[in-house]
């Protein structure tokens, strides 16, 4: 949905980092077509009434409500009126991955923190990267209580459970067929269900947490690559590269000459 700006605040794996921020509006009322990005996006809407399309559900939207959507899930806004909204990419491996609709408060309190992230983003003031992660910290726990709050339906539950098994076995060479027969449901309605609630498929979500997993590792030791592919379930380091470039749009190399020793 938006382009990234150039610098990206990124923090050690198993933590939350922010990818970009801003704002958008669109005076022509033209809204955004199906889409989908790797780590999370939170759309807060400033103007207008788009519908905001997720999956086959549509959402009604108005100002001071905000859709916070997990890595993987299609989404977009459909209207013909002006609208405007602030967007923020960023990941965070705590929050449970289910999208969730989040009404501010009278005080606006949500859209303040929003706001402050998009400017934080933007600027280039002391202590940037200290004001960002606390932001970040402040929105996680906002999504991770909303979440809380809302009721899950058996669906959910065993999709949750499903994702737990495949976060175990991910390292390994994971069968989902032999998954679902443990689990007793059939792989048919495991892929449509894991799909409506996380936007993936079970395979696709296992790619996830390998590429995560790889980059942790690159980030974070001295491993090679074929070290590295062989402790996150890959064939080779080649099969690492294409999958950590088809995911983050950077080639593995590019997180250790930034972030690694």
């Amino acid at each position: 949905m938006h382009k990234s700006p150039r610098n990206m605040h990124e923090t050690q794996p198993g933590t939350r980092w922010l990818h970009s921020a801003g704002p958008y509006r669109s005076e022509l009322g033209i809204g955004k077509p199906l889409h989908t990005h790797p780590v999370w996006e939170v759309v807060y809407y400033l103007q207008g009434h788009p519908k905001c399309r997720v999956n086959d559900d549509l959402y009604d939207t108005e100002p001071g409500l905000m859709i916070a959507l997990p890595p993987g899930v299609p989404h977009g806004e459909v209207t013909n009126a002006p609208w405007a909204c602030y967007w923020v990419l960023f990941d965070d491996p705590d929050l449970v991955r289910q999208t969730t609709v989040i009404i501010d408060d009278s005080d606006a309190s949500l859209r303040q923190a929003i706001a402050l992230l998009v400017r934080e983003w933007r600027s280039d003031q002391p202590h940037r990267e200290a004001m960002i992660d606390a932001l970040l910290c402040q929105l996680g726990v906002i999504i991770q209580r909303a979440t809380a709050a809302a009721i899950p339906t058996s669906a959910e539950l065993l999709v949750e459970q499903f994702e737990r098994a495949l976060e175990d076995q991910f390292q390994d060479m994971v069968s989902i067929s032999v998954l679902c027969e443990q689990f007793g449901v059939s792989a048919s309605y495991m892929r449509a269900q894991f799909r409506r609630y996380r936007g993936v498929s079970p395979m696709e979500r296992v790619q996830q947490m390998r590429v995560r997993q790889a980059i942790s590792s690159i980030q974070n030791s001295t491993l090679t690559l074929d070290a590295i592919a062989e402790t996150c379930g890959y064939s080779s380091a080649s099969h690492l590269s294409r999958q950590v470039k088809r995911v983050t749009g950077r080639p593995p190399g590019s997180f250790r000459t930034s972030f690694g020793s």
